[in-house]
């Protein structure tokens, strides 16, 4: 979030965050399908978004956008791919993903 509201915020700030935080899962789990469709497997696709995908905040358009965005790409992919490949999308908060990285770390 980078705390600048939507009228103060510069294109070039708005479109550096929709392309991390939504390009690129929309570029991964579009390999992702294309690899597993192409050889036949079967996998599972799980997108971590936010709890602001649903609670914006001043100064966050940038990020929630990205956020809801996220959202809105795994339902559509969800049902376009139901048959074959499960796709879920979960919503931590920054709590939670502390603590799940940290937990993740300890494991390696």
């Amino acid at each position: 979030m980078s705390g600048v509201i939507l009228v103060d915020m510069a294109l070039a700030q708005f479109d550096r965050v929709i392309r991390s935080d939504l390009y690129g899962p929309f570029l991964m789990c579009r390999r992702m399908v294309r690899e597993l469709d192409a050889k036949g497997l079967r996998g599972r696709i799980v997108n971590i978004s936010s709890i602001h995908e649903k609670a914006p905040r001043p100064g966050g358009v940038d990020y929630d956008t990205a956020k809801g965005g996220l959202s809105q790409l795994t339902a559509t992919l969800a049902l376009e791919a139901a048959a074959s490949l499960p796709v879920k999308s979960s919503r931590l908060s920054g709590r939670e993903a502390f603590f799940t990285a940290r937990l993740d770390c300890r494991q390696s």
